[in-house]
């Protein structure tokens, strides 16, 4: 399986060099245009550079926690955990969203909400907790049908698809990948059209339909520029080279993988690095270059993930257990409360 793309937040390119962030907040005339304005240059920059964020976002809590405003506090807050997500940092995500889930479950934010559980539905999606990770994407999906909000029913849509591909449910992720491609054509949304298709063509991996997962690919790579994320120009490239590997194109598939793994190096990618390597390795193997191979094959069972630790996993684990746990505790309280009073 080639690595797979997560539409957790939408991200477009920005080229900002050498620009004051501080200085550009002197001109405003509030600081809620001021949030407006910081929350954009986040959502831009967020994948296509996350390792740029870190002044931005806690440009927004300085600016936020002025407010005492409860939605731009916990916005701030989520501004800090999607920037350990797209860094790949889950250990200190998740346990940053459950810590939000804890403040938004009771209030109206419903969107700040959904937004929480499809980052979550993402975190468990990395770790590969399988039925967390669906529960959370159903309920962000409800939420944002609910609020007719068809960029993010695409997003979740696409993760859900994305989710029941990586747990071998082909059948059932192929319409979520269709229904996400949809919405995005109506929106005309490109970028995340383009993710989408990126992924599809990984179920057609799967499903052994090689050509149709080229098409899907190549289509893909027409949406998204080069320069709009590096990891996703890899995993394009990887998906591709990968299709061809096993139509035992290998001159085609062999520039189109090692590309990839120099991409993935070049941003220390290490979900992309391990599966460019592998594939790589099945490619030497079938052409009898076995020194090669052997060198790729080490090099994947090598590479760290940066995912989490065993002892890590299971205090996060514990930490969510223990939240839903009190949850139903006080559900159960308030309900006996109400009898009591009838």
């Amino acid at each position: 399986m080639k690595y797979v793309i997560s539409a957790c937040l939408a991200f477009l390119s920005c080229s900002l060099a050498g620009q004051s962030w501080t200085d550009s907040l002197l001109g405003f005339e509030s600081d809620t245009a001021a949030l407006t304005y910081l929350d954009k240059r986040i959502g831009q920059l967020k994948y296509a550079d996350p390792h740029s964020t870190e002044e931005l976002v806690v440009l927004y809590d300085s600016v936020a926690s002025r407010t005492n405003d409860l939605r731009y506090l916990t916005t701030a807050k989520l501004n800090y955990a999607d920037r350990y997500y797209t860094l790949e940092d889950y250990d200190k995500a998740l346990p940053r969203y459950i810590d939000i889930l804890q403040t938004l479950e009771h209030t109206e934010e419903y969107d700040l909400l959904a937004r929480t559980y499809n980052n979550l539905g993402s975190c468990y999606q990395v770790r590969n907790d399988t039925k967390t990770s669906t529960e959370y994407f159903e309920k962000a999906l409800v939420i944002y049908r609910e609020l007719r909000d068809t960029f993010w029913i695409a997003n979740v849509n696409s993760n859900l698809g994305l989710q029941f591909l990586n747990d071998g449910f082909l059948e059932k992720a192929e319409p979520h990948f269709n229904e996400a491609v949809e919405i995005y054509d109506l929106i005309g949304n490109t970028i995340f059209k383009g993710i989408t298709l990126l992924n599809r063509g990984n179920l057609r991996i799967e499903q052994e339909a090689y050509y149709d997962a080229v098409s899907d690919y190549k289509l893909s790579r027409s949406l998204i520029p080069e320069q709009v994320s590096p990891i996703i120009n890899a995993a394009l490239k990887a998906g591709e080279g990968t299709a061809y590997n096993r139509l035992k194109k290998y001159n085609v598939a062999l520039p189109l993988l090692l590309k990839s793994l120099e991409e993935a190096k070049s941003i220390s990618h290490a979900g992309q690095m391990r599966e460019s390597s592998r594939e790589l390795a099945n490619l030497y193997k079938s052409t009898g270059n076995y020194r090669e191979s052997l060198f790729h094959f080490e090099a994947y069972t090598e590479i760290k993930d940066s995912m989490f630790t065993i002892e890590q996993d299971g205090k996060l684990a514990d930490a969510l257990a223990r939240y839903e746990s009190e949850k139903k505790e006080a559900e159960i309280v308030l309900l006996n409360s109400k009898n009591e009073i009838q």
